[in-house]
Parts: C-alpha cells; structure tokens; sequence
C-alpha cells in the first residue's frame, strides 16, 4: 500500500502539495481513500446506490473535516473537525465492512487498513487539539511521575 500512496502522491498536482495541510499525513491518506473508493465501487458487484452514496459521503467527509479543522484558529474548533473527521472515518469502515463481499479479494482489507491509520493519525490529533496547554504534554500510560517545577 506505501507504494501505491507514494505513486498516487507523486501524480497530485503542485498546487495540492504546496497546501500546508499536505503535509498532514491523515489528510494526505484520507484523500488517497477518496481517489480509490471512486475506482473500488466500479468493481464491485451488487452494491445499491444508497450504499456507494454513503461510503462515498463518508469518505469525503474524513478530508474535507480535516481540511477545515486544519484552517481552524482556535484549538476548540480544531478539536470539533478532527472529532467529525474521525466520526465519518469510522462509518466508512462501516461501510465498506457492509460492502466486502462485493469487491474483489483484498480490496476491503487493504481500504480498512487504509481507514485505521487514518482513524489512529486523526485521533492523536484530537488528542492534542483537546489538551489543555496548562497541562503541558499529556503523559504516557505507565510512565514515571513528573518532577516537580523547580523554584
């Protein structure tokens, strides 16, 4: 799948790439699943409209939210687009769950594998848009207490 995303990534046109948000891997990954779920619904067999409409919903949705959280001033609003964009992440896994029989061998596996890290990517971005800057870095599970501040 990397090499299909780097060759995908090579054939976008300049004024993509020199967008700031290129260089957000959730979103670069997000409409790389938006490119392929148009050729994934050609080749599947027996899918109603209503389906491929949502799955296709769904998938849009993931970049434009993370496009708009992105342009965001504030991290609250942020937060609320990253939350959406990770919302319409898990319906498509949804869907395409609802399709997988419907396309050839593989293809919903590798897509899933695809709406993971996507989720996974935009989650973490949840995460620190949510965190209070008072708090300073959120502390990993199990690890040490901090040390007081000094003075």
């Amino acid at each position: 799948m990397d090499n299909e995303l780097a060759a995908w990534d090579d054939r976008q046109p300049a004024w993509e790439k020199e967008d700031p948000i290129w260089t957000l891997l959730a979103y670069r990954l997000s409409r790389f699943a938006l490119d392929q779920v148009k050729r994934d619904l050609r080749q599947a067999r027996r899918v109603d409209a209503e389906t491929r409409d949502q799955l296709q919903r769904a998938i849009g949705s993931i970049a434009a939210n993370l496009a708009e959280g992105h342009a965001r001033p504030s991290t609250k609003e942020r937060a609320k687009f990253y939350n959406y964009a990770l919302g319409s992440a898990r319906e498509a896994c949804v869907w395409y769950s609802s399709i997988s029989e419907a396309l050839p061998d593989g293809v919903a596996t590798a897509k899933l594998a695809v709406l993971t890290r996507i989720k996974k990517l935009t989650f973490g971005l949840t995460r620190k848009a949510d965190a209070p800057r008072w708090l300073g870095p959120r502390k990993k599970p199990n690890s040490p207490p901090r040390p007081p501040p000094a003075g």
